[in-house]
């Protein structure tokens, strides 16, 4: 069982800088935008990943946010 669960195991990979004037906003693996959109509040809460693979991205985790948690 174990040797199947090693096999779904997911990742990331590969966010790049766009080198477009969306470039500050880009290349993030994972990213808790710090922004809310119109008539939203910020995001609150947390999220687990287990098992999750970061490689070959500009940034992994990007979270500056004081109210939104990521563990991986």
């Amino acid at each position: 069982m174990q040797a199947a669960l090693d096999k779904v195991r997911k990742g990331i990979t590969g966010a790049r800088l766009s080198g477009d004037e969306f470039g500050a906003r880009s290349g993030f693996g994972l990213w808790a935008n710090e922004l809310p959109e119109p008539g939203q509040g910020p995001a609150i809460g947390s999220v687990t990943f287990e098992r999750l693979r970061l490689k070959n991205n500009e940034v992994d985790v990007r979270n500056t946010t004081s109210t939104f948690t990521i563990t991986r």
